[in-house]
C-alpha cells in the first residue's frame, strides 16, 4: 500500500486543499483540518470549540454548491470567495465579523463562522479518513476520488480492501494509526468537487450495486509523525480495541451493517445442489449475536446477495447456499474470503408461548433450522417440501425434531394439509418459493389464522431505478405533524423531501446517506400518504417511509 495524497479541509464542507505533507499528532487530525465550520443558526453548536454534529453547519448535502466556494487558508488568515466573488478575509481573532457577509451568502440562516478546539469531523472520532482509489474505481461511473474529501488516498491494495483494515494498526511515514471502522456515505459524495453539479447518486449506487453504504475507513493517530505522498503504508498487525472503540460513539453506524472481509473456515456438500459455507466473522465480538431467522449478505465480485443464517459456532456464521444463479455458483467455488453484513431482518422467532408452525420449502429450510433451535418447550410443527428423497439439511431438521414431516414435492404439501397443521393461536412462519408462500398464507387465513400471525420475508433484488429522480406529484400545500416533537409543519414542494421539512422545522431525525439508500431515516407513518422522489433501494414496510426520498401528497402524521 502507498499514500498518493494528502488533504485538508480547513472550512467544514467547503473546498479542500492538497498538502506537500502533514505533521500529524495523538488524538488529532491532519493541522488545521475542519478547523473552522460556518453554523447556520438551526441548531446549537457546543461552546468551547468542542465537537458539534454536521447538522449544525451549512454543508454539501444541503448546499450542493460549496465546492464552488474557494477558499484559501494557511493556518494563520482564512480568505473565501463565492461563486463569481471576489475573495473575502475574515480575521480569525473577531470571527463575529463574518456573520454580515456569510448573512448575503447563505441566504434564509443566521450564519456565523466558528472555531473547532480539535475538528468538526463527522463523528467525534474520526479524526482521519482514508479512501482506497481502487474501490472508487470499481464504482464506475467516472466518479471523481476528491468527492469523498478523504484526507489520506491510498492505492496499490485491491477494491474494498481497505474494509479489512478496520480493528488493525497500520503506520504511515513516521505516523501510526489504528483503524477505527467504514465510513458510511451521505449525498454530499454525489456532488462532483470542483463544478458542484451532482454526477451519481453514490449512496444509491453503493446499495443498489454493493448491498451496503460504505466507502472508505475512519482512523484515529496514536503515534505522531510526518507523512507525505510516496510513503508506505504497512499494516502492523490487530489493534483489537480500535474496532471496539469505533463502536462508541453515540452516531456511529450500526456494527452490523460494517462491511468486513470474512474467511471461509470450511465447506460441507449437504446436497448434489446444496453447500454450506461456515463463515469467520472478525466483528463476532462486536456485532449482535444473529436472531433466529435473520440473514447476511454477501458482497462479491460486484454482487451482493442475502443469505439464512443456518447455524451459528461460536466467531463462525453459517449459510447454506443452493447452486442457482451466478453468486450462488460462485459460493460454491473455491473463494477463500467474502465480504459479508449483517445479521439483518426482522421476521424472527418471537417470544410468544404459542404452538409455532414452521412451512418451508427447498432452501427455505435454513431459516427453520435456528428457529427449531431457539424454539425451546414450545409445541412446534415443522412441513417441509422438498424434490429430493434426502434433501439438504433434512436430517439435521429432524434431529431437532424428529417429528417433522417431509413431502416430496411441494405439490404434495396442500392448502388442507397447512390448515390443518395450525390454529388461529399459532405463530407460522413461512419460507420458500415466492408463489409456494403466497399459497400458504392464503390457506392459512382461510382456516381462520389471523394474516397478522402469518410472518415470511422474501429476498428481493435490488432495484433497477433506484436514485432516478422525479417531481413532486402535488406542490401542496400540506400539513405534517411531526407527533413524536409535537412539531406541525406546511409542506410546499419548494421545502424539499420530508426529510428537509424536519430539518427546517427543528426536528431531529436520524439520517445518513439522504438517497433512500440507508434506511436510518425511516419513521412509521400514522397517517395520510405519501410519494417517493427517488425510489428507494428497497422499500420499507407499508406503514413506513422513508423521508430523505420522499414528499406527502395529503396532510400526513409522521412518529418522528
Amino acid at each position: 500500500m502507498r499514500l498518493d495524497g494528502v488533504y485538508r479541509y480547513p472550512v467544514k464542507g467547503f473546498a479542500g486543499q492538497e498538502v506537500p505533507e502533514a505533521a500529524l499528532l495523538p488524538g488529532r487530525g491532519v493541522p488545521f483540518d475542519r478547523q473552522l465550520a460556518v453554523a447556520h443558526g438551526g441548531q446549537d453548536v457546543a461552546d468551547g470549540g468542542a465537537w458539534t454534529s454536521c447538522h449544525a453547519f451549512v454543508r454539501t448535502g444541503p448546499y450542493r454548491g460549496l465546492p464552488l466556494f474557494g477558499v484559501d487558508f494557511d493556518g494563520t488568515a482564512l480568505s473565501m470567495s463565492r461563486p463569481g466573488g471576489t475573495p473575502v478575509a475574515f480575521p480569525l481573532d473577531d470571527l463575529a465579523r463574518a456573520s454580515l457577509e456569510l448573512a448575503e451568502w447563505f441566504p434564509g440562516t443566521t450564519p456565523r463562522l466558528v472555531r473547532a478546539g480539535n475538528g468538526y469531523w463527522d463523528y467525534s472520532d474520526a479524526s482521519v479518513s482514508l479512501i482506497n482509489t481502487a474501490t472508487i474505481a470499481a464504482l464506475g461511473h467516472g466518479i471523481d476520488p476528491l468527492s469523498f474529501r478523504a484526507n489520506f488516498y491510498l492505492s496499490d491494495l485491491e477494491p474494498w480492501a481497505e474494509f479489512g483494515l478496520v480493528g488493525r494498526r497500520i503506520r504511515i511515514g513516521e505516523a501510526e494509526l489504528e483503524v477505527l471502522r467504514p465510513i458510511d456515505r451521505c449525498s454530499t459524495t454525489s456532488v462532483h468537487p470542483t463544478t458542484g453539479e451532482e454526477i451519481t447518486n453514490v449512496p444509491a449506487l453503493l446499495a443498489r450495486d454493493f448491498g451496503h453504504i460504505y466507502c472508505g475507513v475512519y482512523a484515529r493517530v496514536v503515534v505522531g509523525g510526518r507523512v507525505a505522498p510516496g510513503d508506505s503504508v504497512v499494516d502492523l498487525g490487530p489493534a483489537p480495541e480500535a474496532a471496539r472503540a469505533g463502536t462508541e460513539p453515540y452516531n456511529a453506524p450500526p456494527t452490523a451493517q460494517w462491511p468486513r472481509p470474512a474467511r471461509v473456515a470450511r465447506r460441507v456438500v449437504e446436497s448434489p445442489s446444496v453447500t454450506s459455507l461456515w463463515l469467520t466473522d472478525p466483528l463476532a465480538a462486536l456485532r449482535p449475536e444473529p436472531l433466529a431467522g435473520q440473514h447476511i449478505r454477501i458482497h462479491h465480485s460486484g454482487r451482493w446477495r442475502a443469505y439464512t443464517i443456518s447455524a451459528v459456532d461460536g466467531d463462525q456464521l453459517r449459510i447454506s447456499v443452493k447452486r442457482d444463479g451466478v453468486m450462488s455458483t460462485l459460493l460454491q467455488s473455491a473463494v477463500e474470503e467474502l465480504v459479508i453484513t449483517g445479521p439483518f431482518g426482522h421476521v424472527v422467532l418471537d417470544s410468544d408461548p404459542s404452538p409455532l408452525l414452521l412451512v418451508s420449502a427447498g432452501i427455505g429450510i435454513t431459516q427453520m433450522l435456528p428457529m427449531l433451535r431457539a424454539a425451546g418447550d414450545r409445541p412446534v410443527t415443522l412441513l417441509h417440501a422438498a424434490r429430493e428423497e434426502s434433501p439438504a439439511l433434512w436430517a439435521e431438521a429432524r434431529s431437532l425434531l424428529p417429528a417433522a414431516r417431509l413431502f416430496r414435492s411441494p405439490n404434495r404439501l396442500d392448502a388442507e394439509t397447512v390448515a390443518a397443521a395450525a390454529d388461529p393461536s399459532s405463530s407460522v412462519y413461512l419460507c420458500g418459493p415466492v408463489e409456494f408462500m403466497r399459497a400458504m398464507r392464503e390457506a392459512l387465513v382461510a382456516s381462520g389464522v389471523p394474516d397478522s400471525r402469518v410472518r415470511q420475508e422474501v429476498f428481493v433484488s435490488p432495484l433497477a431505478s433506484s436514485g432516478e429522480r422525479t417531481p413532486p406529484p402535488s406542490p401542496g400545500p400540506f400539513r405534517v405533524l411531526f407527533a413524536g416533537s409535537g412539531v406541525e409543519a406546511q409542506w410546499k414542494a419548494e421545502c424539499g423531501t420530508l426529510l428537509e421539512l424536519a430539518e427546517q422545522a427543528g426536528v431531529a431525525v436520524p439520517s445518513s446517506c439522504r438517497a433512500g439508500a440507508c434506511d436510518t431515516c425511516v419513521q412509521r407513518l400514522s397517517g395520510g400518504s405519501t410519494a417517493y422522489l427517488a425510489e428507494p433501494v428497497l422499500r420499507p414496510a407499508p406503514d413506513r417511509v422513508l423521508l430523505c426520498c420522499s414528499v406527502p401528497t395529503s396532510d400526513v402524521t409522521i412518529d418522528a
